[in-house]
């Protein structure tokens, strides 16, 4: 057999030596490589030094400066009470007081689109139809907990049957077909046995 000539005879003719070991990882995190610092991977680290003791004059300047925090002058305290608050309002940024902004139109349009559907509930008898169906629950069992559990469960159907597959149609269609369930949870809101 003669010897092999081309790259892809070679690639498999030759033994395949065994990969070598990974070496060892360091310690501790290589230096940045942008610094130009080396570290010499053989050598064993050599321990930190301790912090050297305060002298006797530094540990007095400390003691005294630890004392003036400890007890801060009433006047200082009230000037810095008044400087204070606006530096408090001032430090929050752009986008956090527009998130906070954004939120409070949002809850504020939940609020306007389920109270006007709740209103007009209202407008065409059926909050009191369904707050008079919980309250004769109620009366005919003589259990307050059967006529939250009728009205709980009439919150639930509503969203169910109604609300969860109107949510994203056309404005107009999901407002009016949202008038039942705020409908429901206001009559639920009301009910009030024994007053």
């Amino acid at each position: 057999m003669s010897a092999p000539t081309d790259w892809w005879d070679r690639l498999y003719t030759e033994a395949a030596a065994p990969a070598p070991a990974p070496a060892a990882p360091p310690h501790q995190r290589l230096p940045d490589w942008r610094t130009g610092e080396g570290i010499e991977l053989g050598k064993p680290e050599a321990p930190a030094e301790p912090d050297p003791e305060p002298e006797p004059a530094e540990a007095e300047e400390e003691q005294l400066l630890a004392e003036d925090e400890e007890e801060p002058d009433d006047q200082e305290d009230a000037e810095a009470e008044d400087w204070d608050e606006p530096e408090a309002r001032s430090r929050r940024s752009p986008r956090e007081m527009l998130s906070a902004h954004s939120t409070q139109r949002r809850r504020f349009a939940i609020l306007v689109y389920n109270g006007t559907a709740a209103a007009a509930g209202w407008g065409i008898g059926l909050v009191p139809a369904i707050h008079t169906l919980i309250a004769s629950c109620a009366q005919q069992t003589q259990s307050t907990t059967a006529g939250v559990i009728l009205g709980v469960g009439i919150c639930i159907a509503i969203g169910a049957a109604v609300d969860q597959r109107t949510r994203h149609a056309w404005a107009p269609l999901a407002w009016v077909c949202r008038i039942p369930l705020a409908s429901a949870f206001l009559a639920l809101g009301l009910y009030a046995p024994n007053s």
